[in-house]
């Protein structure tokens, strides 16, 4: 049903599409989690830590078709802002 992206597929896309490296560094989601726990942001990993998944079913149902395949798209987005 397409591609999926994560989190840092997305904002390497981005960042290439802007000419730039993706400068991620590789981190295990518990001790983002707990850091993040410590410093009083607890929320802050619900929103970035989770699937973060869209589905598209009912559009592809309806017919829609994505005219870009995701990462290409999100490159393009970065170069035309």
């Amino acid at each position: 049903m397409g591609d999926l992206a994560t989190l840092a597929e997305i904002v390497a896309s981005l960042r290439a599409g802007d000419g730039r490296a993706p400068l991620l560094l590789p981190a295990p989601p518990l001790l983002i989690a707990c850091a993040l726990r410590l410093l009083g942001r607890a929320e802050e990993w619900q929103r970035i830590g989770g699937a973060l998944v869209a589905d598209p079913a009912k559009l592809l149902r309806s017919g829609w078709k994505p005219t870009v395949e995701t990462r290409a798209g999100l490159a393009e987005m970065a170069r035309s802002a």
